[in-house]
């Protein structure tokens, strides 16, 4: 783990914009990457409505915490709108077809990977990261060290 804290002068013109959640693994890389030197700040998509069971506002706001904590900028992406068009109403219109819907590879594609990244390069981000467990050899994709936690179709 050391040797990924190790601060880096090359790394200090690289903006990275981190897709936090507010749980552990985004808050880790977000730390990583600024300790190694790069720029970072954190974006957080709301995609629910707070005070529904569904709406992850604690989270919400534990990402906000950890970016101040961090000294990052946070911004806080509402998405409310898109995510019932692009996800929920697509995962209704499947059900209701007889077909089985897959709503986080809907919402991966166009929302987080899609919208999210749009985002952040439009503020000057060189890159994007997340907490996804996987690993990159040789240029590829590729399942992380424990297989329990498979995250690579996600992506």
């Amino acid at each position: 783990m050391e040797s990924y804290l190790k601060y880096d002068k090359k790394n200090e013109g690289t903006t990275i914009a981190v897709a936090m959640s507010g749980g552990v693994d985004s808050s880790v890389v977000a730390y990583m990457l600024k300790k190694q030197g790069y720029k970072v700040f954190g974006v957080t998509m709301k995609v629910w409505t707070s005070g529904s069971p569904c709406s992850k506002s604690v989270d919400l706001s534990d990402a906000k915490k950890v970016a101040d904590d961090l000294g990052i900028e946070h911004y806080m992406i509402d998405f409310k709108d898109d995510f019932k068009k692009i996800v929920v109403d697509s995962f209704v219109k499947d059900y209701l077809e007889g077909k089985t819907p897959n709503p986080c590879m809907v919402c991966n594609r166009n929302i987080k990977f899609g919208k999210l990244i749009e985002f952040a390069l439009s503020n000057g981000a060189d890159f994007m990261a997340t907490g996804h467990y996987a690993k990159i050899e040789n240029g590829m994709l590729k399942i992380g060290d424990d297989p329990n936690k498979d995250q690579v179709y996600f992506l």
